[in-house]
C-alpha cells in the first residue's frame, strides 16, 4: 500500500514538471545532467541488532541467523540525474564492504564481513533555482541488498551466508554550492525507512519473513558535481 502510494505521488510530481503554464512543452526539457560522487557515514538503528531470525527449509533442516548490527558504516554515493527547471531526477548507487558485529550473542564480541548494496531513485525540488546557492529537497525509493558471511548457523553449529533483500523510503535534504558553472559541492542528509522482507541463505535458498524487519539508516554525505 505505501508502495502505490508513493509511486502514486511520484507520477503526479514528474507530471507537473513537464506541464506548462501554456499547455507547450517548451522549455521543460532537461537542461542539464549531472554526476555527483561523495563519500560519507551511516548510522543505523532497528532490529537488526535485536532479533535472531528462526528459518526451516522444506527438508526439515533448522537455520537461526544472527543480522549484523548495522550500528555505523562508510556510504560512497554515485548519483547521476536530470535537472529539469527547479527538479532533479537522479538515481543513485552505493557499495560498501567491511567488518561488523553480528547481533543476538551474549557478548558483543562476534564479527564478519558485511556487504551492503543500495540502488535508488530520487525526485529534488531545488530552492532559490537558479542561483550558484540552492537548497534541495525531496523523496526517494530504494532497493537493500545486505551479505553476511558467516552468520548463519545449522543444527550442528554449522556457519553460512545468508542475504537480506528489502526497500525503503527516504527523505534527501541538500545545498549546492556552485563553485563554477559546472563544479558544485553538495553537503546532504538522507534518512532511509526500510523494511527487510525476504532472506536467502545458503542452505534454504530464497524465503519471505514472517513479519519485516525494520530499520533506519541516516546517512550524512559530502559529494562532488559535475555539471554538463
Amino acid at each position: 500500500m505505501k508502495k502505490n502510494v508513493f509511486l502514486l505521488m511520484l507520477a503526479v510530481l514528474i507530471s507537473s514538471v513537464f506541464a506548462a503554464k501554456d499547455g507547450s512543452m517548451e522549455g521543460y526539457w532537461p537542461k542539464s545532467y549531472y554526476a555527483e560522487l561523495g563519500m560519507g557515514m551511516t548510522a543505523s538503528k532497528g532490529d537488526m541488532s535485536e532479533r535472531i531470525l528462526k528459518l526451516k527449509s522444506e527438508d526439515g533442516e533448522k537455520e537461526t541467523v544472527h543480522p549484523a548490527a548495522l550500528n555505523l558504516m562508510g556510504s560512497p554515493n554515485l548519483a547521476l540525474g536530470a535537472n529539469i527547471a527547479q527538479f532533479s531526477l537522479e538515481a543513485n548507487f552505493m557499495y560498501w564492504q567491511y567488518v561488523e558485529l553480528l547481533g543476538g550473542f551474549p557478548t558483543e564480541d562476534v564479527e564478519d564481513e558485511v556487504r551492503m548494496l543500495r540502488v535508488g531513485f530520487n525526485v529534488i525540488y531545488n530552492f532559490f533555482f537558479p542561483d550558484f546557492f540552492q537548497a534541495g529537497a525531496g523523496l526517494g525509493y530504494s532497493y537493500y541488498n545486505i551479505k553476511t558471511t558467516n552468520n548463519v548457523f545449522d543444527s550442528e553449529a554449522n556457519r553460512s551466508n545468508s542475504e537480506l533483500m528489502g526497500s525503503a523510503f527516504n527523505i534527501v535534504l541538500n545545498m549546492r554550492y556552485y563553485i563554477s558553472d559546472n563544479f558544485a559541492l553538495v553537503p546532504a542528509i538522507k534518512i532511509y525507512e526500510a523494511w527487510f522482507h525476504t532472506i536467502y541463505t545458503d542452505k534454504g535458498g530464497t524465503c519471505d519473513l514472517s513479519s519485516n524487519i525494520w530499520q533506519t539508516f541516516v546517512s550524512v554525505e559530502m559529494n562532488l558535481h559535475f555539471q554538463f
